[in-house]
């Protein structure tokens, strides 16, 4: 969930570009490619029986809040529910606190904005996981005792979080802004790219001529034109 959180993508996109606090000991990719590998390699240990991703919570669609989060292993049962999700909690935040670290940001701001994010994340795919939002057929809804349904699978978590994210970057501009520092797209395998302004560096003549271009007002670049004229 974490790792696809929509509503915080939109709202990471409606700030301006984050700026690394000092200069990143290493790339972007390189530090991607250790982290996957590093997943990979602990997820291959289950060949040999051992289970070292299965204290991670899961969320099942549920009607009893109490008995919605659980171990993603029945060898970790003795975290309980609350327990994996602490332990969910620590871990992502130690590990992406220290990408944090090797891509030049503030770890200490990077951390606290990360605490937010995890909350209200996690908080909106447990919502979705409702059995009002999640269960899909009658024979569900009976199971877990409701009458209706919105049947939107448990994935109905991405639009809780969707709505909290809009909610959050537009309501709340302030708390938004301290939560930027963790919702960087590339923190979560998104593109890096894709947020960028193609256009030049705001303040430059190059930019001032653009964003009058796009408004129509040709008249205010007289050398541009000559250039066009002469190119024609």
């Amino acid at each position: 969930m974490i790792f696809s959180d929509v509503g915080f993508r939109k709202m990471s996109e409606a700030t301006i570009p984050l700026q690394a606090a000092e200069p990143p000991r290493f790339s972007e990719d390189v530090v991607a490619l250790v982290l996957g590998l590093a997943a990979f390699l602990l997820s291959l240990l289950s060949l040999t029986g051992a289970n070292a991703l299965g204290w991670l919570v899961t969320t099942k669609v549920w009607s009893d809040p109490g008995a919605a989060l659980a171990p993603a292993s029945k060898a970790y049962a003795s975290l309980g529910g609350l327990g994996s999700l602490l332990v969910t909690y620590l871990v992502l935040t130690a590990v992406l606190s220290a990408t944090a670290y090797l891509l030049g940001d503030n770890v200490r701001r990077f951390a606290l904005a990360f605490t937010g994010v995890f909350a209200i994340a996690y908080a909106s795919w447990f919502v979705g996981s409702s059995a009002h939002l999640a269960a899909v057929t009658p024979a569900d809804q009976a199971k877990f005792g409701v009458s209706w349904s919105l049947k939107l699978t448990n994935e109905g978590g991405y639009i809780v979080a969707l709505l909290a994210g809009l909610a959050v970057a537009n309501l709340f501009p302030a708390f938004a802004e301290r939560l930027r520092s963790a919702v960087r797209p590339e923190l979560y395998g998104g593109d890096r790219n894709r947020r960028r302004d193609p256009r030049p560096p705001p303040g430059s003549h190059s930019r001032v001529v653009a964003d009058r271009r796009l408004r129509g007002d040709r008249s205010l670049d007289p050398a541009g034109d000559r250039a066009n004229v002469h190119g024609a």
